[in-house]
């Protein structure tokens, strides 16, 4: 099983690689252009191409492979439920990619008999290959990474280095300001990445001791996820439960000291959302007795 798995970590990597190296040279490409998928989520015309280029590379070693990709295509139906799986994420961090900011990431993840077991995130600007393998650990350029817990309780909650990123939507905006509002006035630093995988990266080596986004997606999530907690990390959804089920896309990553303080600042999110239902309830209850009274 093990050498089934050091095969497939092989083969993502030179996945990732080739990937990479296009994503590379198509960045300052000037007859590219974009589209929107969702508000603030940008499709760029190089991710095509650099996912074609991932999925040849993966099936040439897998040709039977089911492969959850990022970019579709549209017409074919996505094998969400396959085991075993791979994920392909082309460009995380597309709306840097588009404005030709270097920081953006491969992402490639494998899941096997209900686990994600693989992950593999490369950053081809700077030419980094990041790794994690279930029960081998987590590396950078083959060196060995852990996340950093320097200290406990409240001084490393105030030492914290921590990252958010915006969700395009606007309503989910104001939810993730909230999260801000929480975390600012108490960590170190606060940081926007642009790229969930490198975040998640960043995490796992000690570059970052927090990370919290909402309105993310499987591939954004999986790849990275496996080498954060190969690395010693914690990854949950924003109610602590596992990460494989974060129906609204909310995340909450950490070097594990800071996990606790991370999620409560998440449940300003969840006590919101509460309020608003109870609103809605209350007031969908009163126009029904107005209607039955009629």
């Amino acid at each position: 099983m093990s050498d089934d798995l050091e095969r497939v970590l092989d083969v993502a990597v030179r996945a990732a690689r080739t990937g990479g190296d296009l994503a590379r040279q198509k960045i300052d490409d000037p007859s590219a252009h974009f589209t929107w998928k969702r508000s603030r989520d940008p499709v760029v015309a190089q991710a095509l191409p650099v996912q074609e280029a991932i999925l040849a590379a993966i099936r040439s070693e897998f040709p039977d492979a089911a492969i959850l990709a990022e970019e579709g295509p549209d017409d074919e139906e996505m094998p969400v439920g396959a085991d075993p799986l791979w994920i392909v994420d082309p460009i995380c961090g597309s709306l840097n990619y588009m404005h030709h900011d270097p920081e953006y990431a491969v992402g490639i993840g494998y899941l096997q008999d209900g686990a994600w077991k693989v992950g593999v995130v490369y950053e081809p600007e700077r030419d980094t290959m990041w790794t994690g393998l279930d029960g081998r650990g987590a590396f950078r350029n083959e060196k060995r990474i852990f996340v950093e817990q320097f200290a406990d309780g409240a001084e490393a909650w105030q030492a914290a280095a921590v990252a958010v990123d915006w969700p395009g939507d606007v309503e989910m905006r104001r939810e993730m300001l909230s999260v801000v509002s929480t975390i600012l006035p108490v960590v170190t630093s606060l940081r926007i990445i642009g790229s969930p995988a490198l975040a998640l990266c960043y995490v796992a080596s000690g570059r970052l001791h927090g990370y919290s986004a909402l309105d993310l997606r499987p591939w954004d999530v999986a790849p990275a996820g496996v080498i954060l907690q190969c690395a010693g990390g914690t990854l949950t959804n924003f109610s602590g439960s596992s990460w494989y089920h974060a129906p609204d896309g909310g995340y909450v990553a950490s070097n594990s000291v800071i996990h606790g303080r991370l999620l409560q600042s998440a449940q300003a999110i969840l006590a919101l959302r509460r309020m608003a239902a109870d609103r809605a309830a209350r007031l969908n209850q009163g126009i029904q007795v107005s209607t039955d009274t009629q």
